[in-house]
């Protein structure tokens, strides 16, 4: 059944499937593009925090302790082509 509660027919169905399956593409490729921003953020603030650790030391201080997780985001590729091409993610 349809939302308008009407009968799928098989051309009908087969159809559906197959907006849904390229529209779920499409999905994954603009939430990969905003992790992508976070990402970058991230790599940016491991940076910063990485100098400020080396100032702190510098000015005498213990380490700062500033957690630093750079690798956490490397799951994303940065070709569009990629993650449209891929079918399953983990």
């Amino acid at each position: 059944m349809t939302f308008q509660q009407q009968r799928l027919g098989l051309a009908q169905a087969v159809v559906q499937t197959a907006v849904q399956e390229l529209a779920a593409r499409y999905a994954v490729w603009h939430v990969l593009s905003v992790l992508s921003i976070v990402r970058a953020l991230g790599e940016q603030l491991g940076e910063l925090g990485g100098n400020l650790d080396g100032a702190w030391r510098s000015a005498g201080h213990q380490d700062a302790v500033i957690p630093d997780m750079p690798e956490f985001f490397y799951f994303i590729p940065d070709d569009k082509q990629d993650i449209l091409r891929k079918r399953r993610w983990p």
